[in-house]
Protein backbone atom coordinates (compact mmCIF):
# COMPACT_ATOMS: atom_id res chain seq x y z
CA UNK A 1 0.00 0.00 0.00
CA UNK A 2 1.56 3.37 -1.00
CA UNK A 3 1.81 5.39 2.27
CA UNK A 4 1.40 8.57 0.56
CA UNK A 5 -1.61 7.94 -0.79
CA UNK A 6 -3.67 7.27 2.21
CA UNK A 7 -4.26 8.19 5.79
CA UNK A 8 -4.53 5.35 8.58
CA UNK A 9 -7.83 4.41 9.92
CA UNK A 10 -8.30 4.74 13.80
CA UNK A 11 -11.09 2.80 15.38
CA UNK A 12 -12.98 1.79 11.93
CA UNK A 13 -12.73 6.22 11.51
CA UNK A 14 -10.53 7.78 9.17
CA UNK A 15 -8.86 10.84 11.18
CA UNK A 16 -6.94 14.42 9.53
CA UNK A 17 -3.62 13.13 10.78
CA UNK A 18 -1.13 10.74 8.82
CA UNK A 19 1.26 8.37 11.37
CA UNK A 20 4.74 10.03 12.28
CA UNK A 21 7.53 10.24 9.10
CA UNK A 22 4.74 10.02 6.73
CA UNK A 23 4.50 12.72 4.38
CA UNK A 24 0.27 14.71 3.43
CA UNK A 25 -0.65 14.11 -0.23
CA UNK A 26 -1.02 16.66 -2.51
CA UNK A 27 -5.15 16.22 -1.86
CA UNK A 28 -5.04 16.60 1.57
CA UNK A 29 -2.83 20.08 1.17
CA UNK A 30 -5.58 21.12 -1.32
CA UNK A 31 -8.38 20.77 1.43
CA UNK A 32 -6.56 22.17 4.58
CA UNK A 33 -6.30 25.46 2.28
CA UNK A 34 -9.79 25.13 1.23
CA UNK A 35 -10.79 25.30 4.61
CA UNK A 36 -8.59 28.10 5.71
CA UNK A 37 -9.64 29.83 2.82
CA UNK A 38 -13.38 29.42 3.74
CA UNK A 39 -12.70 30.02 7.67
CA UNK A 40 -11.26 33.40 6.52
CA UNK A 41 -14.69 34.36 4.61
CA UNK A 42 -16.41 33.30 7.36
CA UNK A 43 -15.05 35.51 9.58
CA UNK A 44 -14.39 38.76 7.71
CA UNK A 45 -18.50 38.31 6.71
CA UNK A 46 -18.66 38.00 10.96
CA UNK A 47 -17.25 41.58 11.33
CA UNK A 48 -19.89 44.10 11.15
CA UNK A 49 -19.76 47.32 8.87
CA UNK A 50 -19.74 50.44 9.92
CA UNK A 51 -23.04 51.91 8.94
CA UNK A 52 -24.83 55.44 9.65
CA UNK A 53 -28.54 56.88 9.25
CA UNK A 54 -29.32 59.33 6.45
CA UNK A 55 -31.13 62.73 8.34
CA UNK A 56 -33.11 63.06 4.72
CA UNK A 57 -34.55 59.72 4.81
CA UNK A 58 -34.13 58.19 8.12
CA UNK A 59 -32.62 55.08 6.43
CA UNK A 60 -29.59 53.15 7.82
CA UNK A 61 -26.74 52.25 5.07
CA UNK A 62 -23.41 51.66 5.55
CA UNK A 63 -20.72 54.46 5.24
CA UNK A 64 -20.10 54.08 1.39
CA UNK A 65 -23.14 55.10 0.75
CA UNK A 66 -22.50 58.26 1.86
CA UNK A 67 -20.52 60.19 -0.73
CA UNK A 68 -18.45 62.98 0.92
CA UNK A 69 -19.41 66.64 0.21
CA UNK A 70 -16.34 69.19 -0.61
CA UNK A 71 -18.21 72.02 1.60
CA UNK A 72 -19.24 70.62 4.68
CA UNK A 73 -19.33 67.74 6.65
CA UNK A 74 -22.86 66.25 6.50
CA UNK A 75 -23.44 62.49 5.30
CA UNK A 76 -26.71 62.07 3.08
CA UNK A 77 -27.29 58.41 1.32
CA UNK A 78 -26.10 58.90 -2.06
CA UNK A 79 -29.94 58.11 -3.14
CA UNK A 80 -31.87 61.25 -1.44
CA UNK A 81 -28.61 63.81 -2.59
CA UNK A 82 -29.41 62.73 -6.22
CA UNK A 83 -33.22 63.39 -5.70
CA UNK A 84 -32.41 66.48 -4.10
CA UNK A 85 -30.10 67.68 -6.88
CA UNK A 86 -32.58 66.38 -9.47
CA UNK A 87 -35.32 68.65 -8.21
CA UNK A 88 -32.96 71.78 -7.81
CA UNK A 89 -32.09 71.73 -11.42
CA UNK A 90 -35.77 70.90 -12.24
CA UNK A 91 -37.00 74.01 -10.65
CA UNK A 92 -34.43 76.25 -12.06
CA UNK A 93 -31.97 76.59 -9.29
CA UNK A 94 -28.68 77.88 -10.53
CA UNK A 95 -26.85 77.06 -6.73
CA UNK A 96 -27.35 74.29 -5.27
CA UNK A 97 -27.13 74.31 -1.07
CA UNK A 98 -26.84 71.01 0.77
CA UNK A 99 -29.94 70.02 2.02
CA UNK A 100 -28.93 69.36 5.89
CA UNK A 101 -26.59 72.82 6.33
CA UNK A 102 -27.71 74.84 3.00
CA UNK A 103 -24.16 75.66 2.46
CA UNK A 104 -22.80 75.73 -1.29
CA UNK A 105 -22.43 71.90 -3.06
CA UNK A 106 -19.64 72.53 -5.11
CA UNK A 107 -19.86 71.74 -8.74
CA UNK A 108 -18.13 68.68 -9.11
CA UNK A 109 -20.28 67.37 -6.25
CA UNK A 110 -22.93 67.91 -8.22
CA UNK A 111 -21.35 66.89 -11.05
CA UNK A 112 -20.40 63.50 -9.85
CA UNK A 113 -24.58 63.15 -8.58
CA UNK A 114 -25.82 64.25 -11.89
CA UNK A 115 -23.08 62.37 -14.05
CA UNK A 116 -25.49 59.66 -15.23
CA UNK A 117 -28.19 62.08 -16.53
CA UNK A 118 -26.60 63.49 -19.61
CA UNK A 119 -29.77 66.16 -20.44
CA UNK A 120 -29.62 67.47 -16.20
CA UNK A 121 -25.84 67.80 -16.29
CA UNK A 122 -26.28 70.15 -19.44
CA UNK A 123 -29.34 72.18 -18.20
CA UNK A 124 -27.04 72.63 -14.69
CA UNK A 125 -23.94 73.86 -16.98
CA UNK A 126 -25.97 76.38 -18.64
CA UNK A 127 -27.30 77.72 -15.21
CA UNK A 128 -23.66 77.68 -14.25
CA UNK A 129 -22.90 79.84 -16.88
CA UNK A 130 -25.48 82.28 -16.69
CA UNK A 131 -25.21 82.94 -13.36
CA UNK A 132 -21.44 83.35 -13.41
CA UNK A 133 -21.84 85.98 -16.84
CA UNK A 134 -24.56 87.66 -15.17
CA UNK A 135 -21.88 88.84 -12.64
CA UNK A 136 -19.76 91.12 -15.35
CA UNK A 137 -20.94 94.67 -15.33
CA UNK A 138 -20.88 94.39 -19.39
CA UNK A 139 -23.57 91.98 -19.82
CA UNK A 140 -26.54 92.55 -20.72
CA UNK A 141 -29.61 89.61 -21.31
CA UNK A 142 -31.94 90.24 -23.99
CA UNK A 143 -35.11 91.09 -22.17
CA UNK A 144 -37.80 89.27 -24.34
CA UNK A 145 -39.81 86.58 -22.40
CA UNK A 146 -38.79 83.33 -22.62
CA UNK A 147 -35.40 83.95 -24.54
CA UNK A 148 -32.21 83.57 -22.32
CA UNK A 149 -29.58 85.11 -25.03
CA UNK A 150 -27.13 87.36 -23.86
CA UNK A 151 -24.66 89.73 -25.58
CA UNK A 152 -21.57 91.01 -23.96
CA UNK A 153 -20.99 94.03 -24.51
CA UNK A 154 -18.85 97.35 -23.15
CA UNK A 155 -18.15 100.96 -23.52
CA UNK A 156 -21.60 101.12 -25.64
CA UNK A 157 -22.63 104.90 -24.63
CA UNK A 158 -22.39 106.48 -27.75
CA UNK A 159 -23.74 103.65 -29.50
CA UNK A 160 -26.26 101.85 -26.81
CA UNK A 161 -28.08 99.90 -29.71
CA UNK A 162 -28.12 95.91 -29.12
CA UNK A 163 -29.14 93.17 -31.06
CA UNK A 164 -30.00 89.92 -29.83
CA UNK A 165 -28.11 87.09 -31.54
CA UNK A 166 -30.74 84.27 -31.18
CA UNK A 167 -32.31 83.49 -34.74
CA UNK A 168 -35.93 83.38 -34.30
CA UNK A 169 -35.53 86.80 -31.55
CA UNK A 170 -33.46 89.40 -33.24
CA UNK A 171 -35.05 92.62 -31.25
CA UNK A 172 -32.52 95.81 -30.38
CA UNK A 173 -33.01 96.90 -26.81
CA UNK A 174 -30.93 99.69 -25.35
CA UNK A 175 -27.83 99.01 -23.77
CA UNK A 176 -28.14 101.36 -21.13
CA UNK A 177 -31.86 100.87 -19.64
CA UNK A 178 -32.29 97.74 -21.07
CA UNK A 179 -35.35 98.76 -22.97
CA UNK A 180 -37.04 97.62 -26.47
CA UNK A 181 -35.17 100.14 -28.99
CA UNK A 182 -37.38 102.26 -31.01
CA UNK A 183 -37.01 105.29 -33.03
CA UNK A 184 -36.24 108.27 -31.12
CA UNK A 185 -35.42 105.98 -27.81
CA UNK A 186 -34.96 107.90 -24.70
CA UNK A 187 -33.60 106.01 -21.82
CA UNK A 188 -36.39 107.76 -19.43
CA UNK A 189 -38.41 104.57 -20.39
CA UNK A 190 -37.02 102.00 -17.84
CA UNK A 191 -39.74 99.34 -18.01
CA UNK A 192 -39.41 97.53 -21.17
CA UNK A 193 -42.65 97.81 -22.81
CA UNK A 194 -42.70 94.27 -24.91
CA UNK A 195 -42.87 92.33 -21.71
CA UNK A 196 -46.09 91.06 -20.32
CA UNK A 197 -47.04 91.78 -16.88
CA UNK A 198 -46.79 88.34 -15.83
CA UNK A 199 -42.64 89.21 -16.57
CA UNK A 200 -40.17 91.72 -14.69
CA UNK A 201 -36.07 92.19 -14.83
CA UNK A 202 -34.23 90.63 -11.67
CA UNK A 203 -32.67 93.91 -10.53
CA UNK A 204 -29.02 92.16 -10.05
CA UNK A 205 -28.61 90.64 -13.05
CA UNK A 206 -31.30 91.64 -15.17
CA UNK A 207 -32.60 88.39 -16.58
CA UNK A 208 -36.05 88.05 -16.83
CA UNK A 209 -38.22 86.42 -14.46
CA UNK A 210 -41.64 85.89 -15.01
CA UNK A 211 -44.85 85.20 -11.76
CA UNK A 212 -47.30 82.16 -13.10
CA UNK A 213 -49.97 83.48 -10.29
CA UNK A 214 -50.43 87.24 -10.32
CA UNK A 215 -52.21 86.67 -6.46
CA UNK A 216 -49.31 84.76 -4.92
CA UNK A 217 -46.37 85.63 -2.95
CA UNK A 218 -44.64 88.92 -3.80
CA UNK A 219 -41.47 88.14 -2.48
CA UNK A 220 -39.24 86.96 -5.26
CA UNK A 221 -36.06 84.81 -5.49
CA UNK A 222 -33.81 85.17 -8.76
CA UNK A 223 -32.99 81.54 -9.23
CA UNK A 224 -29.74 82.40 -10.94
CA UNK A 225 -28.10 84.97 -8.84
CA UNK A 226 -30.08 84.36 -5.60
CA UNK A 227 -31.00 88.41 -5.24
CA UNK A 228 -34.67 88.79 -3.48
CA UNK A 229 -36.68 91.39 -4.67
CA UNK A 230 -40.13 92.49 -4.10
CA UNK A 231 -42.16 92.08 -7.41
CA UNK A 232 -44.26 95.36 -7.16
CA UNK A 233 -41.61 98.18 -6.71
CA UNK A 234 -38.43 95.73 -8.47
CA UNK A 235 -36.18 96.69 -5.51
CA UNK A 236 -34.32 94.04 -3.58
CA UNK A 237 -36.32 93.21 -0.81
CA UNK A 238 -35.22 93.41 3.00
CA UNK A 239 -36.14 91.68 6.20
CA UNK A 240 -38.25 94.45 6.67
CA UNK A 241 -39.41 95.34 3.31
CA UNK A 242 -42.94 94.32 3.36
CA UNK A 243 -44.06 95.35 7.61
CA UNK A 244 -42.82 99.48 6.55
CA UNK A 245 -44.52 102.02 4.56
CA UNK A 246 -44.10 103.18 1.96
CA UNK A 247 -43.55 99.50 1.14
CA UNK A 248 -45.68 97.23 -0.77
CA UNK A 249 -47.89 94.37 -0.11
CA UNK A 250 -46.80 90.58 0.95
CA UNK A 251 -49.62 89.11 -1.36
CA UNK A 252 -51.58 89.82 -4.24
CA UNK A 253 -51.58 93.13 -6.48
CA UNK A 254 -52.14 96.04 -4.60
CA UNK A 255 -50.28 98.42 -2.13
CA UNK A 256 -51.14 98.63 1.20
CA UNK A 257 -53.20 100.77 2.35
CA UNK A 258 -52.54 103.42 4.63
CA UNK A 259 -54.69 101.76 7.98
CA UNK A 260 -53.06 98.54 7.18
CA UNK A 261 -49.13 99.97 6.76
CA UNK A 262 -50.44 101.39 10.66
CA UNK A 263 -51.17 98.52 11.82
CA UNK A 264 -48.26 96.56 10.62
CA UNK A 265 -45.90 99.22 12.37
CA UNK A 266 -48.11 98.73 15.89
CA UNK A 267 -48.07 94.89 15.41
CA UNK A 268 -44.05 95.16 14.63
CA UNK A 269 -43.57 97.54 17.63
CA UNK A 270 -45.95 95.72 20.20
CA UNK A 271 -44.47 92.00 19.34
CA UNK A 272 -42.23 91.96 22.78
CA UNK A 273 -44.93 93.26 25.13
CA UNK A 274 -47.10 90.70 23.22
CA UNK A 275 -44.83 87.95 24.18
CA UNK A 276 -44.06 88.93 27.50
CA UNK A 277 -47.97 88.96 28.05
CA UNK A 278 -48.63 85.58 26.00
CA UNK A 279 -45.96 84.03 28.56
CA UNK A 280 -47.47 85.70 31.61
CA UNK A 281 -50.66 84.09 30.76
CA UNK A 282 -49.55 80.89 29.45
CA UNK A 283 -47.48 79.79 33.15
CA UNK A 284 -50.57 79.68 35.52
CA UNK A 285 -53.27 77.88 32.59
CA UNK A 286 -50.42 75.12 32.10
CA UNK A 287 -50.61 74.60 35.79
CA UNK A 288 -53.86 74.10 36.01
CA UNK A 289 -54.58 72.24 32.80
CA UNK A 290 -51.60 70.22 32.87
CA UNK A 291 -52.71 67.45 35.62
CA UNK A 292 -48.78 65.88 35.93
CA UNK A 293 -47.79 69.47 37.39
CA UNK A 294 -51.09 69.43 39.50
CA UNK A 295 -49.45 65.92 40.95
CA UNK A 296 -46.47 67.69 41.41
CA UNK A 297 -47.74 70.55 43.09
CA UNK A 298 -49.87 68.46 45.78
CA UNK A 299 -46.85 66.27 46.82
CA UNK A 300 -44.80 69.33 47.15
CA UNK A 301 -47.69 70.67 49.67
CA UNK A 302 -47.80 67.65 51.32
CA UNK A 303 -44.39 67.11 52.11
CA UNK A 304 -44.37 70.90 53.21
CA UNK A 305 -46.71 70.01 55.86
CA UNK A 306 -45.52 67.39 56.89
CA UNK A 307 -42.79 69.73 58.17
CA UNK A 308 -45.05 71.41 59.25
CA UNK A 309 -46.39 69.52 62.41
CA UNK A 310 -45.74 70.62 65.56
CA UNK A 311 -43.76 67.77 66.41
CA UNK A 312 -41.30 68.55 63.97
CA UNK A 313 -41.11 72.36 64.70
CA UNK A 314 -40.43 71.20 68.25
CA UNK A 315 -37.32 69.16 67.25
CA UNK A 316 -36.17 72.03 65.13
CA UNK A 317 -36.13 74.43 68.22
CA UNK A 318 -34.45 71.76 70.38
CA UNK A 319 -31.86 71.98 67.43
CA UNK A 320 -30.86 75.44 67.73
Amino acid sequence: MNMLRFCFLHRGKATDECPKGVIQSEPQKDKEASSLSNQTEINERSEPEESAWCPICLEKYPLKHFPALTNCKDRCCESCLVQYATMEVMQGNGKIGCPVCSADLHNNDVYNLLKKDKWLLEKFEKFQLIRVLSWNPDMRWCPAPDCEYGVLAGNCNECPELRCGREDCGISFCYNCRARWTENHSCRQKTPSFTSKNTKLCPRCHISVQKLNDWACNHIVCKICGCEFCWHCGKEAGPTHFLFPPECSFMGRSRYSQVRQLRNILVTLLLPLEFVIALIVSVPVSVIVNPVVQNVLLELCDELRQLATPSTLFALLLDE
